[in-house]
């Protein structure tokens, strides 16, 4: 499999967000999925501000996190 095979099958497959595990795949409610994507998102640390290499990666890591929710 080459680079562009592994780009574009990750493209077209992407992988599951946390609501479409909790709804599609067991089967919640959408009102039930939408208030424990909230929780989460409450739960989720806050980005650092403070600037170094570090706190880049941390935040870099926040943000990953939450796009993966919905």
């Amino acid at each position: 499999m080459t680079d562009l095979d592994k780009i574009l099958e990750k493209h077209n497959n992407p992988p599951p967000t946390l609501y479409k595990i909790i709804h599609d795949e067991l089967g919640y409610s959408h009102d039930c999925t939408a208030e424990i994507i909230d929780a989460v998102e409450k739960w989720l640390p806050k980005e650092d501000p403070r600037p170094s290499y570090a706190t880049m990666q941390w935040d870099k890591c926040v943000r990953m996190m939450r796009e993966k929710l919905e």
